[in-house]
């Protein structure tokens, strides 16, 4: 279970700290690869570690890794916000577009984690049915 955090939690951390560099070096660039990070590579890779997990643990642990993966996610959306409040100033006062687009995208990551988690969890199921069925 250590190992699945630290692979939950480590890349969302570097990744982030790696966008806050480019935030300090060209504030109007970095949002965009920092948004499609967030909403592409940080789900796809959270849901692809929690297969594979799943798979050499027979779907044990279903919802504990669910909640771990989508704090993951989440934390990776706060720190982005972070990135832009600390290099643009506005850090305790965001406008109404940055609060709308942080939004959006904690709820894409939501959605994107729960519906692959129930896929991947027939995923599961199906394996461990067509296992019974050939002994």
């Amino acid at each position: 279970m250590r190992k699945f955090i630290a692979l939950a939690f480590i890349p969302v951390l570097i990744l982030h700290l790696l966008f806050l560099a480019l935030w300090i070096f060209d504030k109007t660039t970095a949002t965009l690869p920092e948004t499609l990070t967030d909403v592409l590579f940080v789900p796809i890779y959270l849901i692809s570690i929690n297969y594979i997990f799943k798979r050499k643990i027979n779907g044990k642990l279903l919802g504990i890794n669910f909640f771990i993966i989508l704090i993951a996610s989440i934390l990776g959306d706060f720190l982005h916000y972070l990135n832009w409040g600390l290099t643009t100033g506005y850090l305790t006062k965001p406008d109404s577009g940055t609060l709308t687009l942080i939004r959006s995208i904690i709820v894409i990551n939501i959605i994107t984690i729960l519906v692959a988690n129930l896929v991947l969890q027939r995923i599961l199921l199906k394996r461990e049915k067509s296992k019974v069925n050939l002994e």
